[in-house]
């Protein structure tokens, strides 16, 4: 069986059950500090920058550390919690076996800095399955632009149409489709746009890669 030609992979929501590490934030920063948050200061947080989070909780907490101190202690709570408790999903281990086994190019694609990625990939015992891992950093617009995803098929060797985008991000999978990936919709809880709204940007969607198998059919 003949399948499209490589696979390249989100990692949070997607291969790894990751949102979390950004949730609560402030909450742990402030109670690692021994100060009380009040209200529900993450409903406050999530609409900024992380720059703008920790001048928010300078300016309202009375905070001695400089505004970029406290970005930093932010990101080290993102780091340590990417480095020790992102589980894989359901049924993703399964699916990559089977992709080795059929040896097709597999990369990952992430909007995560590759310093949080690696070790997360790595400590999930699949790193080694992965060709790259390329991350959006250096790529103005992130995943709103194909541009992250041009270059990965382009380091393996393999025009997008012969590629499958695996994504759990609405804008994600629009931005793939548009470019001319086959695009796999993976559903995940922090994705608001409802589903009937992503089928219109995917190939194919599933809530779990339990779902999926080379088996199939439908990667051909």
């Amino acid at each position: 069986m003949t399948y499209k030609r490589a696979f390249l992979f989100d990692m949070d929501g997607t291969l790894l059950d990751s949102m979390g590490c950004w949730e609560r934030l402030g909450e742990a920063y402030l109670l690692a500090r021994g100060l009380d948050p009040v209200g529900d200061i993450d409903q406050a947080l999530a609409v900024m920058s992380m720059a703008e989070s920790a001048a928010w909780m300078k300016a309202n907490y009375g905070l001695s550390e400089k505004t970029e101190q406290i970005e930093a202690d932010l990101l080290k709570i993102v780091e340590e919690r990417y480095r020790t408790q992102t589980p894989l999903k359901p049924g993703v281990r399964d699916f990559l076996e089977q992709c080795r086994a059929a040896r097709i190019p597999m990369c990952v694609v992430t909007a995560t800095p590759r310093r949080y990625a690696v070790p997360a990939l790595e400590r999930q015992g699949i790193l080694d399955l992965f060709q790259f891992v390329l991350d959006c950093e250096e790529l103005p617009g992130g995943k709103h632009r194909s541009d992250v995803y041009d270059q990965a098929s382009a380091r393996l060797g393999v025009p997008p149409e012969d590629c499958v985008v695996f994504e759990d991000a609405a804008h994600a999978q629009k931005t793939a489709r548009q470019a001319g990936y086959y695009v796999v919709g993976v559903d995940d809880f922090s994705e608001k746009v409802p589903v009937a709204d992503r089928l219109m940007f995917c190939n194919r969607f599933v809530y779990s890669f339990a779902e999926l198998s080379l088996q199939d059919g439908i990667l051909t």
